[in-house]
């Protein structure tokens, strides 16, 4: 329960994709399908940092719901 990291939905707003995000930031591929499955759960303020500044995103748009 709570809030879960969800980038599908902003990177799919903007016409991105997982290998785009990658490319404009310093996390690999791997890493970041591994968040999109939901594998990692604690995050740091300047790693939300860089994938939003990389999506052109506020963070809460990475979040959703799963209450």
């Amino acid at each position: 329960m709570g809030l879960e990291l969800q980038l599908g939905p902003a990177l799919e707003a903007r016409g991105l994709t997982l290998q785009d995000l990658s490319n404009r930031t310093s996390f690999d591929l791997p890493t970041l399908e591994a968040v999109e499955r939901g594998e990692y759960r604690n995050y740091r303020i300047t790693t939300l940092e860089a994938l939003c500044n990389a999506i052109g995103c506020e963070v809460g748009e990475l979040f959703a719901s799963n209450l």
